[in-house]
């Protein structure tokens, strides 16, 4: 099923992520994914759960609606 995934990451080779990175990205649900589409986020202020409900899309959008 496609939809945005809240991850971290266990490896990688790209120069702005490094392995423990907590990301958001579009792999759908799964357990294990490779983008090169992930977007970095601050799991230490918010729960990484977070990303996908009250400060993610949804409540983006409930917020500027």
């Amino acid at each position: 099923m496609v939809g945005q995934t809240a991850g971290e990451v266990i490896e990688s080779r790209h120069p702005n992520l490094k392995k423990g990175d907590k990301v958001l990205t579009q792999l759908g649900w799964q357990l294990y994914g490779s983008t090169g589409d992930a977007i970095k986020v601050d799991a230490s202020r918010v729960p990484l759960s977070c990303y996908l409900g009250v400060v993610g899309m949804p409540g983006m959008t409930a917020y500027l609606a």
